[in-house]
């Protein structure tokens, strides 16, 4: 029998902004097949690359919303990350603050892939780069095996896919909701 890929997700975002949904994003990826979570936290970054800014206003509303709602809780966001992780032992948390020429904390996804092709790559077959707030499905709903579909395309050579993406509604528009009940786009 073939054996099937190991899947890997490797994401760069700001924790506290992301954290009261990231549980239910492992759990779905992991259901996908999905066995390790190369977590790269940014938090403290002020800028997302040329013509990007991380501390604009929307960013810096879904940050402190996010900080809000733990406070609510007197929460302790790096020790339920722990919690996490002795929960589900394939997420890595990595502190991802590269620093630009002036001394601030900045996003640099090209160097985090960078770091993780150096660093972790070697732990599985395939990497989905992707954030927090994209969920990974299958288009053909007759290939429900995301590990059986990606073994196809090794089979016929194919190293590399590339995904569509439709982007919905802002999480923090509806926070009422599960992911999978807001439709909007």
């Amino acid at each position: 029998k073939e054996t099937l890929p190991e899947l890997a997700i490797q994401s760069v975002f700001i924790l506290p902004e992301n954290f009261i949904f990231l549980e239910e994003w492992i759990v779905y990826h992991m259901e996908l097949g999905f066995t390790q979570f190369y977590l790269y936290d940014n938090y403290g970054s002020v800028s997302r690359g040329k013509g990007r800014t991380g501390n604009n206003e929307s960013t810096l509303n879904k940050t402190r919303a996010g900080i809000e709602f733990l406070k609510l809780f007197n929460f302790d966001i790096y020790r339920e990350l722990e919690h996490l992780k002795k929960k589900y032992p394939g997420i890595h948390y990595i502190k991802w603050q590269p620093k630009d020429d002036e001394g601030n904390i900045t996003y640099f996804p090209g160097k985090a892939i960078a770091h993780y092709r150096d660093n972790y790559a070697e732990n599985s077959d395939w990497t989905a780069f992707i954030d927090p707030d994209e969920f990974i499905v299958l288009k053909d709903t007759n290939q429900n095996n995301l590990k059986e579909f990606i073994k196809d395309k090794e089979n016929s050579e194919i190293t590399k896919l590339h995904m569509k993406q439709k982007k919905m509604q802002d999480r923090f528009c509806s926070i009422d909701k599960c992911i999978f009940d807001i439709n909007d786009t």
